[in-house]
Parts: C-alpha cells; sequence; structure tokens
C-alpha cells in the first residue's frame, strides 16, 4: 500500500507510490545504484529524502539525498543514490520534512521478492546482482551485447558448444546482463549512478548531452570500459561531447 502523510502544517499530504532501482532494474551488491521514488503531493514540499538500506553484515544504513523543493502539487520523482551491502536487503524510503528538522512526512518500505520469482509486484524492489555477472549498458542497439537472459540463460559458450571461449575461458563464461537505452537521454548524468556498470557500448546515438559526456568520462577513469562503435556515422561522433576527451581520432 502507498504511503500516505500529512505534514506537520496539516495541510500538504505525500504519498509515495513507488520506487525504481538501478539502471532498468540492475544493480550490483555493494556499488553505488541510482534510485527514483515516485510520489505524489497535495502542496508544495521542501522533502529530505533518506534511503535505508542493510549494510554486509546486514544493519541498517541510512543514506540521506539531497533536498528537493517540489514547488507545486501533483505527480513528482525524487532521485538519489544507494548502496545495498546485501542482495536481498529491503528499502525503507523516508521523507522528512526538510523545514522542520525530523518530521516525517511519508515513508515506505520496499521488499525483494523470493528468488523463485522474477515478476516484481507492488511494494517490491529487484534482487541486486552479485559481482559476478558482467553488467552492460547497450546505447542505440550496438550488435552482440544480449543478456543471458534472453538467451535461455545460456553464455556464447554453451549455444555454441566452444568452452573454450568467453569472459573465463576454460573455466567457464560470466553471465552478460544488458541493460538496453535507446538513447543516452536516459543515461544518468552523475558518475557515481554508472558505478553498478562493467561495460558501456555505444553505437549510432552519439548525442550525449555535456553532462552524460561528463559522467562517462568520469566512470571510465575510474576503470569503466568504454566500447564505441561508429560504423558509418563518422560525423556523428565528430560532433559529440564524446569525441572530445577520448584519446581516438576518427
Amino acid at each position: 500500500e502507498p504511503s500516505t502523510s500529512a505534514s506537520a502544517a496539516g495541510r500538504s499530504t505525500v504519498t509515495i507510490d513507488g520506487v525504481e532501482l538501478g539502471l532498468g532494474g540492475r544493480f550490483k551488491v555493494g556499488r553505488w545504484a541510482p534510485v527514483t521514488v515516485y510520489v505524489t503531493i497535495s502542496e508544495p514540499a521542501k522533502i529530505q529524502p533518506n534511503f535505508e538500506i542493510s549494510d554486509p553484515d546486514g544493519s541498517v544504513t541510512r543514506v540521506p539525498g539531497d533536498v528537493v523543493d517540489l514547488s507545486s502539487p501533483g505527480a513528482h520523482a525524487i532521485h538519489g543514490l544507494l548502496k545495498s551491502g546485501r542482495t536481498d536487503s529491503s528499502l525503507r524510503v523516508v521523507l522528512e520534512n526538510a523545514e522542520s528538522a525530523g518530521a516525517i512526512l511519508a515513508e515506505r518500505t520496499f521488499r525483494v521478492p523470493p528468488a523463485a520469482r522474477t515478476e516484481l509486484a507492488d511494494g517490491e524492489i529487484p534482487r541486486a546482482l552479485t559481482q559476478k555477472p558482467i553488467l552492460i549498458a547497450a546505447v542505440g542497439k550496438p550488435a552482440g551485447f544480449v543478456s543471458a537472459e534472453k538467451t535461455g540463460g545460456q553464455t556464447d559458450s554453451e549455444r555454441t558448444g566452444d568452452k573454450k571461449t568467453g569472459a573465463r575461458g576454460e573455466r567457464g563464461e560470466r553471465e552478460l546482463q544488458v541493460v538496453d537505452f535507446d538513447g543516452p537521454g536516459q543515461f544518468p548524468t552523475e558518475s557515481t549512478a554508472l558505478d553498478s556498470l562493467d561495460v558501456i557500448a555505444v553505437a549510432d546515438r552519439f548525442d550525449f548531452d555535456n553532462r552524460r559526456s561528463e559522467a562517462v568520462r568520469n566512470w571510465v577513469s575510474l576503470g569503466g570500459q568504454l566500447v564505441l562503435s561508429i560504423g558509418g556515422n563518422v560525423e556523428k561522433y565528430r560532433q559529440s561531447p564524446l569525441s572530445q576527451w577520448i584519446p581516438v581520432t576518427v
């Protein structure tokens, strides 16, 4: 059930309608992930979001988000970042009145469904991935990047019968998890929100704005792997902010 509370002034009502966690619902345990909280308010409100999630020992950790000033009634999205220490951690969202310390406007807990069930019901969040899968963001549908879940759970070597290929050679492949983005406009604008990704693959869609280009640049500087498929789209690439810092001349 969505959580609804009245403000201290008795006028504004804040309802937590739902959350989105990770990129396309995917994120890794022990890494930062974006979280979006969808709320409905009856009156303008200045809100301090807080995200409570388990650390590796199972203790609850509170991660405060940035204060947001919602100046009009209606539906809004509140963005933040969190890091889960356990794959099955629940998430408690606490929205406080930023102008009245400690006054809770609304709170709601979201839980992880049983491992045997993949579809999420209302009030549930996805299970965090372990560090083992290779998590890839595919922008513009680059060829060859397909999740294992789209191939019946099989890796490349299992499909081809070649057990010497793949991310781990003769010892077997790591599972691929691919998040598809039609374009870079769906991408986060902060490099920290990309922390769960191992690879970003881009084909055709090089129309990154400056903020998203800088986020990818910072992510690469921290060890992320960026794969570009330029093909015949040389001019598109040259006009992109990406070309200003990628040390390859095309």
